[in-house]
């Protein structure tokens, strides 16, 4: 019972994570132009 339980909060906060990284991939350009660095630099850090 209590595998089953920390299965389903590992799949629930990787399933959130995962969201919260790939939401950020359309709005790059947008970041790199406010912070006054390029899109490769900025899509590295994001990455790591």
């Amino acid at each position: 019972m209590r595998l089953r339980f920390q299965l389903i909060i590992f799949m629930f906060l990787r399933a959130i994570l995962n969201t919260m990284h790939r939401r950020v991939y359309p709005f790059l350009t947008v970041f790199a132009r406010g912070l006054g660095v390029e899109i490769t630099t900025l899509s590295y850090v994001v990455i790591c």
